[in-house]
């Protein structure tokens, strides 16, 4: 039997780098698994860490908007390093998705957002962690941990 996650889900991927053509296509470079490893001692800067953010919504769930949120969380406390509001992508109601459907037939829609994070300032061992808001719920949709092997 075919499973599909409930609605709403999503996923977030943490790279160095993301490049968009304009075909549409998008080719995530240096694509890490859980965490990331800094040569230099603390503190320290990431100077470019991006985050391909995906999140797929009943298409009839009511007009609203999706927060995205990545934070830093370092001993118990998290600092909001980047943030955006999506907007309900405005679909026609009679869109169809075949390809995003689960095993009643019902369609899904993915909105996906792509975040760029500048010198971003690491102090010690944290973790970097993508966040959705969305319905009054906090989604957690992936996790970077980031540690340094410098003497």
């Amino acid at each position: 039997m075919i499973k599909y996650p409930p609605l709403p889900n999503g996923n977030a991927i943490f790279c160095d780098d993301i490049r968009e053509e304009v075909t549409g296509k998008r080719t995530l470079v240096g694509v890490y698994n859980s965490e990331i490893i800094l040569s230099a001692n603390y503190p320290s800067r990431i100077p470019l860490l991006c985050v391909e953010v995906h999140f797929r919504i009943d298409p009839d769930t009511p007009e609203q908007p999706l927060g995205i949120k990545i934070t830093q969380d370092t001993n118990g406390e998290s600092k909001v390093v980047a943030e955006v509001e999506m907007a309900w992508p405005g679909l026609p109601v009679d869109t169809k998705f075949p390809d995003l459907h689960d095993e009643n037939g019902r369609n899904s829609v993915q909105m996906v957002a792509v975040l760029r994070l500048h010198d971003v300032l690491v102090h010690g061992p944290c973790g970097l962690r993508a966040k959705a808001f969305f319905d009054g719920d906090e989604y957690r949709l992936g996790f970077l941990g980031v540690r340094s092997n410098a003497s």
